[in-house]
């Protein structure tokens, strides 16, 4: 590779994005360059010059491609809302590289969510205890009332909602509500193997699913 050859390196860079790392100071300082380096690879930005890592315009391009690029920005950066809607909106869990203030934001991290509904885990203990956001999550996949508070989690509608989506949310719940009949029957329909995570008052009562569907 000739890295004096401009018209060389922007066709390596638009092959492969991640081949900047081995580039001269002076080839990361290149806008140019790095705009179609990102633009293959938003990651990439991990390599560019300090002064292109700070350029809105290069963030919100790399960002745009990998949302994971937010994780190479500085904190004034990881602050912005506009990058980081942009970040979560291409890749929905980098959310865990936003700022401390962006992840108690609900508009950004409902934006996460419908990207991927696992993204819940970053969000603020606020808005893990906060209905629509939890909700926006658990439509998309149960399971991840994991990550909720433990007021949802104990919360009859909530989890109703979460083991309609999916039966395996019964082993997140409160003991509480895995002593419901109601709770665990909407949970065993998905699975009878679930019976495994119902409460101790319900065991006692019905040993095996079998018998508990006897009764319920």
């Amino acid at each position: 590779m000739d890295w004096n050859n401009k018209e060389e390196v922007l066709e390596a860079v638009k092959k492969d994005g991640w081949s900047l790392q081995f580039a001269p100071d002076k080839v990361k300082n290149d806008l140019d360059i790095v705009l179609e380096a990102i633009k293959e690879s938003g990651t990439s930005l991990k390599f560019v010059s300090k002064r292109l890592k700070n350029d809105k315009k290069v963030i919100l391009e790399a960002v745009k491609q990998n949302g994971y690029a937010l994780k190479f920005v500085d904190d004034i950066s990881k602050n912005d809302e506009e990058i980081v809607r942009e970040a979560v909106k291409n890749t929905g869990d980098s959310l865990q590289f936003a700022s401390e203030e962006l992840r108690d934001n609900f508009k950004i991290v409902m934006e996460a969510i419908k990207n991927d509904a696992w993204a819940l885990e970053y969000a603020s203990e606020r808005l893990k205890d906060d209905e629509k956001i939890v909700l926006g999550a658990i439509k998309i996949h149960g399971t991840t009332l994991k990550y909720a508070s433990e007021r949802l989690k104990d919360n009859a509608n909530t989890v109703m909602e979460a083991i309609k989506s999916n039966g395996y949310t019964l082993k997140y719940i409160s003991k509480r509500l895995k002593n419901d009949p109601e709770v665990v029957l909407e949970a065993i329909k998905y699975d009878k193997e679930l019976y495994k995570f119902v409460g101790d008052k319900i065991k006692k009562q019905f040993p095996t699913v079998e018998e508990f569907l006897k009764r319920n």
